[in-house]
């Protein structure tokens, strides 16, 4: 794998931009959906997704909240609620996605030809030379045209592996996740 393509996230730099922003009730939505990655990227740092069960989950959705929201907060119980929801449909997901013997890539940056790309997860099996490429949608309903939107964005982020990884078979996978359904859909 060629690293010098794929770098981590700078967690300190995204931290302290998030507590410069203010946070208004009528950004419920973005800062749900913020939440909800950032806790999905703490569980998968800590757990295989065979392990998750629902104290992992409050516990990965404590720490995400902790970034976002100060405990005196009185939005931070009504986002938690929300977001306990969307992280357990996103885990179910997952778990019928990924094997467990994926090594995990969270939010990482890509650099494409200048463009800088990143895609919520990329589990690699270098065993079975395979990528699951998962791009998370949270808390909202999509029309035909915002999922056409969402699937040329994950095509961009496919045709970036493909230079990183030439010899894997990518997978290309939208999860969508609302408080009352979650699903999958592959994008070829």
């Amino acid at each position: 794998m060629r690293e010098e393509l794929i770098s981590n996230r700078n967690i300190e730099k995204v931290v302290s931009l998030n507590k410069r922003e203010p946070l208004f009730d009528d950004h419920e939505e973005v800062l749900t959906g913020a939440i909800t990655h950032k806790a999905v990227e703490v569980l998968l740092k800590t757990h295989q997704i065979g392990e998750v069960e629902q104290e992992k989950i409050e516990r990965s959705v404590e720490t995400a909240l902790s970034i976002f929201i100060h405990p005196s907060n009185p939005l931070r119980r009504k986002i938690k609620q929300s977001v306990l929801k969307l992280v357990s449909g996103l885990v179910k997901e997952l778990q019928g996605i990924l094997s467990g013997k994926e090594i995990i890539y969270s939010e990482v940056e890509i650099w494409d030809q200048g463009v800088i790309r990143r895609p919520d997860l990329i589990a690699v099996d270098k065993e079975k030379k395979t990528v699951n490429l998962i791009d998370f949608k949270t808390g909202i309903r999509l029309s035909q045209e915002e999922i056409e939107k969402y699937a040329s964005q994950i095509k961009g982020y496919r045709e970036a592996i493909k230079k990183i990884l030439p010899d894997y078979s990518i997978r290309s996978l939208l999860v969508f996740s609302s408080e009352d359904s979650h699903f999958t859909k592959e994008i070829r």
